[in-house]
């Protein structure tokens, strides 16, 4: 008997997953692209590239990766289980809830540790280059691999708790920023706290050993070991880094512990308890004060399009959006009230409105497809082209309530875009060309946004009949967001290629804002007429195909073809 059979029999599983290898390949692909990119730079500018600049670029693209792994590997493992209803099969045996969980997250966690694996020896470059020591580089890897298994380990035990593979999606994303950010966010608005409050009560005992409890805090993440990875601030501060290490070996602990206490204990149905509950419930009370609010909030939608009730009759969907802006708004203020006069800069207005947009596209690309997923899992898509809707009433109401929940957002933050584009041009540029540049960005930019969330509708809509759950979102995000900019960069470097050896100056701000905007609008406008031509007339074709325990779609039985008389 094998000591961690379901170890053994998840690996031999994703060892025949195409993904497990094409990822590792694309990864390491990403990682020469950049060092090439940083390379032609340094040709560019005449500016010579340490091994530390090229080690810290490459460093920080593994970062990203390892720590955000959980959201794309682990956050739908039990999840999907749980929707199949077999995982309770699995402890119909002597398997307790460590096997399992140990047997989860080294299958999904396989390939992500390939996809770090093949960063590893082009960050090992910057050893050749200079600059880079061997321990720095060691240090380097076992910070990557400690916050690539506490990413796992969150995206694990999110899954344990959550039946919607979106659901955890996102919950895993905002766990792993709450374990990286918390404690010191917590530790500096507690010392900012103290010292707004002043006077006598600043000097007081409890004060003091508040605060010196806040400054621990502050230094109590994961990322820290980051900041002393560094030959000089290691000898300065070792311990910091080796606290922060044992730190996250600490939260690994606690949340592999989490999944496997709970895991025995998630899969049983629920029955006919009320699953609105304990906080859902204060929020919907304090939402609805009494029966007619609430059926006057669904006949709203309802009389107006039933579809678009069907699809957006969950009301906290669009307040999130709001309290989403709310903690932007908060962060914002925050900024000006910490740095004073110096914070009202072209820089910070264009990195708010940068989140605003990254989140708010991100956001967009993962509901768009939500519903049509679930229905197509469910077999409810199905179900409701017997009533009398049609296609394009389905598609409609789907539309509306989008717009219902992201066309507010999306109206504030164009206002907003105008606004910071008044004030950067007013308070940092002259009349003149970069004036012009800069005004045109903007302009750009207010004008994607509306076109951006448009194509990730369509996009959406042909996906969620066709794709493949959390998957799906990636698919959007890559083909509808990063590709362009992708393109943009290969572009951009050909050209700077070109200027090198002497070809023209293709290299001014002016020409490739311009490409920026040509490869923009062509992506969206490919891809929006490929996904009406898919989605349209292929409807019905599609609504009957169920998705299999993979996720790939597979043919319905629930309607088999009947027989002509005579047997043509």
């Amino acid at each position: 008997m094998t000591l961690f059979p379901i170890v053994e029999r998840e690996l031999r599983v994703a060892s025949r997953r195409s993904w497990t290898y094409w990822g590792r390949s694309l990864s390491g692909l990403l990682a020469l692209f950049l060092t090439a990119w940083i390379l032609l730079a340094q040709s560019i500018t005449q500016l010579k590239v340490t091994g530390q600049a090229l080690f810290s670029s490459i460093s920080f693209l593994a970062l990203a990766f390892a720590g955000f792994a959980g959201v794309t590997y682990t956050s739908d493992s039990v999840s999907s289980e749980k929707r199949e209803g077999t995982l309770g099969l699995l402890f119909l045996t002597d398997l307790n809830g460590f096997d399992v969980a140990l047997g989860k997250i080294a299958a999904t966690s396989l390939g992500a540790f390939y996809g770090l694996l093949a960063l590893l020896p082009v960050m090992a470059l910057g050893l050749l280059m200079g600059g880079v020591t061997g321990g720095e580089y060691l240090r380097m890897v076992l910070f990557l691999v400690s916050i690539l298994i506490l990413s796992l380990s969150a995206g694990l035990t999110v899954s344990v708790f959550c039946r919607d593979s979106r659901r955890a999606a996102s919950l895993t994303f905002l766990l792993v920023v709450a374990l990286f950010g918390l404690c010191p966010l917590v530790g500096v608005l507690g010392q900012d706290l103290l010292e707004w409050i002043g006077g006598p009560a600043s000097t007081a005992r409890w004060a003091k050993s508040l605060s010196h409890v806040l400054q621990r805090m502050i230094r109590l993440s994961p990322i820290v070991a980051y900041a002393h990875v560094d030959d000089g601030a290691f000898t300065r501060g070792a311990a910091a880094f080796w606290k922060a290490e044992i730190w996250t070996g600490v939260l690994v602990t606690g949340l592999l512990a989490i999944a496997c206490f709970r895991l025995p204990r998630s899969w049983q149905e629920r029955g006919a308890r009320d699953t609105r509950a304990g906080w859902r419930a204060w929020l919907e009370a304090a939402r609805f004060p009494n029966v007619p609010a609430k059926l006057a909030h669904r006949r709203r939608l309802l009389e107006a399009n039933p579809a678009a009730w069907l699809s957006g009759r969950y009301w906290m969907r669009p307040l999130m959006v709001w309290v989403y802006f709310a903690i932007v708004f908060l962060c914002f203020s925050y900024g000006a009230w910490r740095i004073g006069s110096a914070w009202w800069n072209a820089l910070s207005y264009f990195s708010t409105s940068l989140i605003l947009h990254v989140v708010l596209k991100l956001w967009i690309a993962n509901e768009a497809p939500r519903q049509f997923l679930e229905d197509r899992r469910s077999g409810a898509l199905e179900l409701l082209l017997t009533t009398p809707f049609e296609v394009p009433e389905l598609l409609t109401g789907r539309r509306v309530a989008l717009i219902h929940q992201f066309g507010g957002p999306i109206l504030v933050v164009m206002a907003l875009d105008a606004i910071f584009l008044v004030l950067s041009l007013r308070s940092e540029f002259s009349a003149g060309e970069e004036s012009l540049l800069w005004a045109m960005v903007w302009l750009a930019r207010i004008v994607f946004l509306p076109l951006d969330a448009w194509t990730l509708y369509w996009m959406g809509m042909w996906k969620g009949m066709t794709g493949q759950g959390t998957r799906t979102t990636s698919w959007i995000v890559v083909m509808g967001l990063v590709f362009p900019n992708f393109c943009w960069i290969l572009l951009l470097t050909l050209l700077g290629v070109m200027s090198v050896a002497g070809q023209g100056n293709w290299m001014t701000p002016g020409k490739l804002l311009v490409l920026w905007i040509v490869l923009g609008a062509g992506n969206a406008a490919f891809w929006l007429s490929r996904s009406r031509s898919q989605v349209v007339p292929k409807f019905r074709e599609l609504a009957c195909t169920q998705m299999s325990r993979s996720g790939s779609p597979k043919e319905s039985r629930s309607a088999p073809t009947p027989t002509p008389v005579g047997g043509k």
